[in-house]
């Protein structure tokens, strides 16, 4: 990456879109990587929340994700009003909402 960040002689965008175009040539040869370990499906979780800690989510199952190939995870939270979101990795999920272990990560796969 440091490459496409040192060239000064391109202008801005150029290395932009060739930061882009590596970028997505690794994505590609990522997910080409995971077709051949039969990997490519992501690994479904849940939330169990043994004690609920804010008094606004309940206790029980009150969420289920994904952890993509990429390490991004989708959220889902199971309740009447009910939203997804999208984190950078699972122990930003853990140190967001596992409050000390109170609720934990089942992992379904």
């Amino acid at each position: 990456m440091k490459k496409f960040v040192d060239d000064q002689s391109r202008s801005l965008s150029d290395r932009f879109a060739a930061l882009q175009a590596h970028h997505e040539e690794e994505t590609t040869q990522l997910y080409k990587q995971a077709a051949l370990n039969k990997k490519f499906k992501g690994k479904r979780f849940y939330l169990q929340r043994n004690e609920d800690v804010s008094g606004l989510s309940g206790t029980g199952i009150v969420a289920e994700g994904i952890e993509f190939i990429n390490g991004l995870v989708a959220l889902s939270w199971l309740s009447p009003h009910p939203g997804v979101i999208v984190y950078p990795s699972m122990r930003q999920i853990e140190e967001l909402h596992g409050h000390e272990g109170k609720t934990l990560v089942v992992w379904v796969d």
